[in-house]
């Protein structure tokens, strides 16, 4: 069921052009310490004015911001007596001068709070350290990043700039905003009071630039090394967030194929040119604001062609360097909010009968997921060691909250580093791992949880025995159109694939076979069944065609071959299609097919003799 807009078409224009402005000011020049380019703490907006995207910034403490020689007022912004004694304690408190200082009912309790930064004012900005006071004292604060074991509040100094505001939203809680300092990138940290307590929030460290519109929409520009294919060149992409119900959530996203972005009216002309500059698609995410972000490629650079809805026909709003996609995995959301377009129909299309999380990781590029179960996201990050001259990988690192944790040296075509949930009780998200060859051929496919801050294998896909032993994994499909993932993970301890013929017979060809899997203790466990869903597609996913070239008996059952009474004869020329498969041997195979028209069904033994005119192969 579709939502009211969060936002409109017109008003994601408007936010696009403004954050590509800002980026080419942070590419150009680097990050000057006013950023003067952000979006949302603008001079012209700060008392709250309209501006010209149909937003509202909010009010911004004045840098160089100071208590006046009577005491009453803090940056040209008078106190009330409870303001003024929530400032004399942090500076009693801090012992040092307080640089920053922003009161609010933070959690709308009816009592007063303050965040505040004190320290000293170097060229340009400010270092120091983070105070929160309320009506249970004062405290220093430090953000999470900043916290690793052995280290105590406050024993790291902050870099910040001289700016911060308080960020208002529609159920009346407010949060405090302040920005890192920084050359070319910088940090947006958001914190909340929540009785009385200060907490960092969600969004916090996780972005640059915070933005917020009237319509409690918030956005952070990520900033990235993904530019070039290498893993080098700096990118900056807008990540979309909305507030409702006390909380953040990130605009969700589906994949979309090739074939449903380009049945959507105006898709081929929103491509066009940069499929002219032998730019092609490496993957589509339709978000549930409804943007398409095309993510693009010509092998050395990348690209994101962002596209909405106008009118009834796909037009691009933007263009930026590197990779889009979610930001947060923990709070992303299935909802959708983009209008009442063809979009929404294909979102809730995609969306029915999904179950489970299978998230797509990009090197170099952090992730937040909770990984062990403590309510707070990690940040998760995976590199690889890429040769250009020889266009492999020869190892792979993952890192969670800035410490590896992980590494294989390894030479590979590819790594890939998905996100999971296992278990959907048990609070925790899980790693998969996959490194290939450069015929998709798997050597590893591993589950990977995070425990008492290490990671620790649950099991390897391509170590594990399939089909009573006759078959191996070495091959999955990239695509499945009825899952629309690589790996379906349900959240109940099993997982399904489908894996590419792993009994080969020179009779049948290649196929693809669905297999299910349960993970214990004793790592994988192939789940056992009488018979396996196969398919066989050929082009655009058709299923693939079987013509008879002789008189071929089929059966009721396996178990009925090769000494009971045929159930039908198959003559030359007919054809059939495939269904099931059932273990025999390592060179033998059961497989369970149907008249293409529907009116016979039966089984078949399947050996080294090809009985069909054509067989279908893929490398």
């Amino acid at each position: 069921m579709g939502k009211n807009n969060h936002i409109t078409v017109p008003a994601l224009t408007c936010l696009l052009t403004s954050f590509l402005f800002s980026a080419a000011l942070l590419g150009g020049c680097g990050l000057p310490a006013d950023n003067a380019a952000d979006p949302v703490i603008d001079a012209g907006t700060a008392s709250g004015a309209q501006s010209q995207d149909g937003s509202h910034a909010v009010s911004e403490t004045q840098n160089g911001a100071q208590t006046d020689n009577a005491g009453q007022s803090f940056g040209g912004k008078a106190l009330s007596q409870e303001d003024l004694s929530l400032l004399a304690a942090l500076q009693e408190a801090s012992e040092e001068e307080v640089l920053l200082f922003d009161c609010a009912d933070y959690d709308n309790d009816g009592v007063r709070e303050a965040f505040a930064f004190t320290g000293t004012r170097q060229d340009g900005y400010l270092k120091g350290h983070i105070w929160f006071a309320g009506a249970g004292g004062t405290q220093q604060l430090a953000p999470r990043r900043q916290m690793p074991d052995g280290q105590t509040v406050g024993e790291q100094p902050e870099y910040f700039q001289d700016r911060s505001a308080v960020l208002e939203t529609a159920d009346g809680l407010c949060y405090w905003y302040a920005e890192t300092d920084g050359a070319s990138s910088t940090l947006s940290f958001l914190w909340g009071v929540q009785d009385g307590r200060p907490y960092e929030t969600v969004l916090s460290g996780k972005g640059m630039n915070l933005t917020k519109d009237g319509n409690d929409n918030f956005f952070l520009t990520q900033s990235s090394f993904d530019e070039g294919t290498d893993g080098t060149g700096h990118s900056y992409k807008p990540c979309y967030f909305y507030y409702a119900g006390g909380a953040f959530h990130e605009y969700g996203s589906c994949p979309l194929t090739q074939e449903e972005f380009l049945a959507l009216e105006g898709a081929e002309d929103c491509i066009a040119p940069f499929q002219a500059e032998n730019y092609w698609i490496r993957e589509i995410w339709l978000r549930g604001n409804g943007l398409i972000q095309v993510n693009m490629t010509d092998n050395s650079l990348n690209k994101t062609v962002a596209c909405a809805m106008e009118d009834g026909s796909l037009a691009v709003i933007s263009e930026n360097d590197g990779l889009s996609g979610t930001l947060i995995g923990e709070i992303v959301s299935a909802d959708w909010f983009g209008g009442q377009n063809a979009l929404q129909s294909l979102w809730e299309q995609k969306n029915s009968g999904q179950d489970g999380l299978f998230a797509a990781l990009q090197p170099n590029e952090n992730a937040w997921y909770d990984l062990n179960g403590d309510g707070l996201p990690e940040m998760i990050c995976f590199k690889t060691d890429y040769d250009e001259e020889s266009y492999r990988s020869e190892g792979i690192s993952i890192e969670i909250d800035g410490c590896e944790v992980w590494s294989l040296k390894q030479g590979a075509a590819g790594y890939y580093v998905w996100v999971t949930d296992l278990d959907a009780a048990d609070g925790k998200k899980e790693l998969v791992l996959k490194g290939q060859e450069e015929n998709d051929c798997i050597f590893m496919l591993k589950l990977l949880s995070y425990e008492n801050d290490a990671l620790k294998e649950l099991g390897d896909l391509a170590e594990t025995s399939v089909l009573n032993g006759t078959g191996n994994l070495y091959r999955i499909s990239s695509w499945d159109e009825g899952y629309g993932n690589y790996i379906k993970i349900p959240g109940d301890g099993t997982l399904s694939v489908w894996a590419d013929t792993p009994v080969f017979v020179n009779g049948l060809g290649c196929y693809y076979v669905k297999l299910s899997f349960r993970c214990s203790d004793n790592g994988f466990t192939q789940l056992q069944q009488d018979e396996y869903e196969m398919k066989v597609p050929w082009m655009y996913g058709e299923p693939f065609v079987y013509t008879a070239q002789a008189a071929l008996p089929f059966f009721d059952s396996p178990e009925d071959q090769p000494s009971g009474v045929p159930s039908f004869i198959l003559d030359p020329g007919d054809q059939m299609y495939c269904l099931a498969l059932a273990p025999c041997t390592e060179e033998l195979i059961f497989v369970k097919m149907e008249r293409t028209d529907g009116s016979e069904k039966g089984w078949m033994l399947f050996s080294e003799t090809q009985l069909f005119t054509e067989l279908p192969g893929w490398g």
